[in-house]
């Protein structure tokens, strides 16, 4: 199944900024929809933090690569993971871009720095979902309540 998150920036200052986070995914054919908040305070980087709504399940999400930087000020993708290196998650602009020309640069930054480590993972690897279900899954988001 493919989750397709939507970042809105809800204030900012020189200093802060906070924004929310909703990340619609399928099961099955229900749509399941997840909402979260991130902030940015200082120079440091920001934190994003998702609901699943179970209550045992806000993890904190710290962002620890950013993909190239578009002329609109955009990020192609960003790798966002906890202290632990687990769980681990790529958001991608853009899912058939992605495949095609990151997909292979950000396994290997993975792998190379332990975020698909057998301790950190448990012998989990990072799972590619398939690009066509998310590219129509994200064109589809008019269709879905927000």
């Amino acid at each position: 199944d493919c989750a397709v998150s939507y970042l809105n920036l809800l204030t900012k200052t020189p200093y802060t900024a906070t924004f929310s986070v909703v990340q619609y995914s399928k099961k099955g054919e229900n749509t399941v929809v997840n909402e979260g908040f991130g902030r940015m305070v200082g120079p440091d980087p920001g934190e994003l933090l998702i609901t699943t709504g179970h209550p045992n399940d806000e993890c904190p999400y710290l962002p620890i690569r950013l993909g190239s930087l578009k002329s609109s000020g955009d990020f192609d993708y960003i790798i966002l993971s906890q202290p632990l290196k687990f769980p681990t998650m790529v958001l991608a602009r853009d899912p058939i871009k992605f495949e095609q020309k990151y997909k292979k640069e950000v396994y290997d930054f993975v792998e190379r720095f332990g975020f698909l480590s057998p301790v950190s993972a448990i012998n989990s690897r990072l799972h590619f979902v398939n690009n066509t279900e998310c590219y129509n899954f994200r064109r589809s988001y008019a269709d879905l309540p927000h």
